[in-house]
């Protein structure tokens, strides 16, 4: 592994990295053009696509994040772009004769085998500018929430180890008592601040009801004077962690604004929204997921009949379209592309090529697929 040679390149693969990444060029007979280190800077990369000649298919193992400035130069360049996902990596690498591990050698196993097992490959699409926008939202809201549940978590923690009866009365997903946390500490940071700053956070700042907010101080005045020491830290953390929660909660909610404004006419989105028991937050969860609907043909008479008007494909459409009310057929070609991506086609993403897994569904449901474009 390794050889170099000259001449056009049937493929470039590159095994990404952040300051730097591993490019390997194989030509049409599987000869090694080169294996060389290039820098995570666009005229690097624009130099290894020049030194790979025009029309190599560029493939990446990271299609986003370190990877995302291999993909824009490839495509500026005219390249046609594809990704490895790991775990077929990982299997490829496993049937090379080789022991160790480096950036080199994984960068041509990368090449070989898109040389050789074509089908491994998952096509890179283009993403609109707007999807992009929207899948960045979403990524943002999830960090978000992710923060918030590990900082929500880590106050029960403190409560807990500092008092379980008074943990058990803090509810982290109640503002007016985040708020108190945040703004007073823990029980001995309310006890000394008094009941009357206590109810001016609670009640008139937050709209906290008297008998929550009673409940609530005879849990923090009782833990207080349980005869347990004080710790000053305690309060510290308790007001660092509740304000972290606040934060991220609200971020949270300012992202999802943000991203129901921009789903704003969405078909699939305003679809989603007719389903009993879905709403925004789930209608825009899914519709962030499924970044590459594959379409059925409802317009067509004897695709319908043969689908038997989707009782073959989808049970879970049938239940909603017949049990329940609400859901308007007019959206049907909605419904079908969430589905048909959801259910079938996105749980083996990582398993088989796009048309392979679109077959397999069809085969699945005793179906037929004709594309409605």
């Amino acid at each position: 592994m390794g050889a170099k040679s000259k001449g056009a390149a049937a493929f470039l693969a590159f095994d990404v990295g952040k300051a730097a990444h591993r490019a390997c060029a194989v030509g049409a007979a599987g000869e090694v053009l080169f294996n060389r280190e290039v820098a995570n800077r666009p005229a690097d990369i624009d130099r290894a696509l020049a030194d790979a000649g025009p029309g190599a298919r560029v493939v990446v193992d990271q299609k986003r994040n370190i990877g995302a400035l291999v993909v824009a130069r490839a495509r500026a360049a005219g390249n046609p772009v594809s990704y490895l996902p790991g775990t077929a990596m990982k299997r490829a690498r496993d049937m090379f004769p080789v022991t160790a591990k480096t950036d080199a050698i994984d960068a041509e196993v990368i090449a070989r085998t898109a040389a050789g097992m074509p089908w491994t490959l998952r096509e890179v699409a283009e993403e609109a500018p707007a999807a992009a926008s929207l899948r960045m939202l979403a990524a943002q809201r999830d960090f978000a929430v992710g923060s918030r549940t590990r900082a929500a978590n880590r106050l029960r923690a403190v409560l807990l180890e500092a008092d379980p009866a008074f943990e058990a009365a803090v509810d982290p997903s109640s503002r007016w008592q985040l708020a108190v946390l945040a703004e007073l500490g823990g029980p001995f940071g309310i006890r000394a601040a008094g009941l009357r700053r206590f109810r001016s956070v609670a009640e008139r700042a937050h709209g906290a009801k008297r008998p929550a907010s009673d409940r609530l101080w005879a849990a923090a005045a009782a833990s207080a004077s349980s005869g347990r020491p004080e710790l000053a830290v305690e309060s510290e953390l308790v007001r660092s962690l509740a304000a972290r929660v606040a934060a991220d909660s609200a971020e949270a909610a300012r992202l999802d604004a943000l991203i129901s404004d921009s789903l704003a006419g969405d078909e699939a989105y305003e679809a989603l929204l007719t389903v009993p028991g879905v709403g925004p937050k789930t209608a825009a969860a899914l519709v962030t997921l499924v970044d590459e609907p594959h379409k059925a043909d409802v317009r067509d008479p004897v695709y319908l009949e043969a689908m038997a008007l989707v009782n073959n494909l989808c049970s879970w459409l049938k239940r909603y379209l017949w049990r329940f009310t609400g859901m308007d057929p007019d959206n049907l070609q909605s419904y079908l592309n969430v589905y048909v991506y959801l259910f079938r086609v996105k749980r083996d993403d990582e398993r088989w090529p796009k048309i392979a897994r679109v077959v397999r569904h069809l085969f699945a449901t005793d179906a037929r697929f004709r594309s409605s474009t």
